[in-house]
This record gives C-alpha cells, sequence and structure tokens, in this order.
C-alpha cells in the first residue's frame, strides 16, 4: 500500500481522479474560536453587503473535526467532489431541529 501510495498517490489519474486522507474525530471541546472567512449571512434577506472577515465562536455538542488532504487544491474539480460529497454527509447527520 506504501508503495502504491508513492507511486499514485500525489496526482489525480487519467479520469482526473486520486487518492485522498480523511481524518474524522470529535473535538475535546463543545466550542471554537474560528475566523468566518464567507459570510454566514449571505443567503439572509440583509445579508452579502460589504463583509469582511470577523472571529467567531462555533458552539454546537455535535462538532466534529475533520481534515482531509486530496492530490490537488480547492478549486480542483475532484477536491470540490470530495470536499463537497463529505458536506453532504456531515449534514444528513445533524439531528433534524
Amino acid at each position: 500500500m506504501d508503495r502504491f501510495w508513492d507511486e499514485h498517490g500525489y496526482a489525480p489519474d487519467a479520469a482526473g481522479e486520486g487518492p485522498f486522507a480523511l481524518l474524522y474525530q470529535p473535538p475535546a471541546r463543545s466550542a471554537l474560536t474560528v475566523r468566518a472567512l464567507q459570510d454566514p449571512y449571505q443567503d439572509l434577506p440583509l445579508g452579502g453587503s460589504g463583509y469582511e472577515p470577523y472571529g467567531i465562536e462555533l458552539v454546537g455538542a455535535g462538532l466534529t473535526l475533520v481534515t482531509t488532504v486530496t492530490p490537488g487544491p480547492p478549486g480542483d474539480p475532484f477536491t470540490d467532489a470530495v470536499h463537497g460529497e463529505l458536506r453532504r454527509a456531515l449534514a444528513a447527520q445533524r439531528d433534524p431541529v
């Protein structure tokens, strides 16, 4: 497995797909301070105007810490597909409100 990864694990194949690593664990705390690079209110009627990144506290009982390693940068079709599927899977795990 290690040899295969060394030979094929760092670039997409001819179909544009490649290996990826996914590290998944619950964080040790129920709150994290983060910097919001995207407007968290952009989809609300008054959101989306003059946004500048700022620090926020993310609080929740079911937080999940996920790290991905993909062969391409954000914006690469394969990388974006991996991240999109991961978001959909995690969103499906939410408790209904």
